[in-house]
């Protein structure tokens, strides 16, 4: 399952690398929110979802939470299968490998800055 992806093209990234850089730290700042503040990530989902019974928003809140990790992780099998799924409708896609379009620096940078430890290490010391 595909829960975390995030597409830009090499072009906007060539262009505006930092912004692209800022988004992914938002991103995994979102993530550290939704997993670590559930009554207020409810209250969120609340808002957009009004009337919707509250099991059935607890229900949403615990499965999309059981799918996020502290920093998004390329699956590349279900990568695989949407090239596959593409490339039947555009040749072009079919001979695509997922390492030939995954960009990984900005994830590996954040991992090697220490960002996403210092924010679950606060968390837990608490």
């Amino acid at each position: 399952m595909v829960t975390s992806l995030m597409v830009a093209t090499r072009s906007f990234v060539k262009r505006d690398d930092e912004l692209a850089r800022r988004f992914i730290k938002a991103y995994v700042t979102a993530t550290h929110f939704y997993l670590t503040h559930r009554n207020e990530s409810l209250g969120i989902i609340k808002k957009y979802f009004s009337g919707t019974n509250p099991q059935s928003l607890e229900s949403m809140y615990e499965v999309f939470a059981s799918q996020l990790k502290p920093l998004p992780v390329f699956n590349l099998e279900s990568i695989q299968a949407m090239i596959d799924t593409a490339g039947v409708a555009d040749q072009r896609a079919a001979n695509l490998k997922p390492k030939e379009i995954i960009d990984s620096h900005f994830l590996e940078e954040l991992q090697a800055s220490g960002y996403v430890d210092q924010l679950y290490t606060e968390k837990m010391s608490l």
